[in-house]
């Protein structure tokens, strides 16, 4: 009797300590795998064996999680970037801007009678 509880007890640790993983990578591709992944740190890859029994390996820089296979895979959320709310302050005023007159053209006839005019003779250099 003793023999069949510690048996139990070594294959239900056996049984929690390996159990079918999904791997989340952040492309938002999904490796199913038999047991937990292994990270080496000197390669830094995670190895598994996946469903078929096919060992592989992925680069942990491309992990977005690691899960159990019965977890329910997160949605990635788009969220799209807010531009920020800036007030415009327009003043409010009862005056009036005043308003510049377009310019006159001047012709000679406009030019008075009595105002003097200079010649302007060319020198040579």
């Amino acid at each position: 009797m003793k023999k069949l509880f510690i048996l139990s007890i070594l294959s239900l640790a056996l049984i929690s300590c390996s159990s079918p993983q999904r791997i989340i990578l952040k492309d938002g591709n999904t490796i199913e795998t038999k047991d937990d992944p292994k990270f080496n740190k000197k390669t830094n890859y995670f190895e598994y064996v996946d469903k078929d029994g096919s060992k592989g390996r992925v680069n942990a820089d491309m992990v977005e999680m690691i899960q159990p296979e019965d977890a329910k895979i997160p949605e990635k959320k788009v969220v799209a970037p807010v531009a920020p709310i800036v007030p415009v302050v327009v003043p409010v005023t009862s005056e009036v801007a005043p308003v510049e007159a377009p310019a006159k053209e001047v012709t000679p006839e406009a030019v008075p009678a009595e105002a003097p005019v200079e010649e302007v003779v060319p020198t040579e250099d």
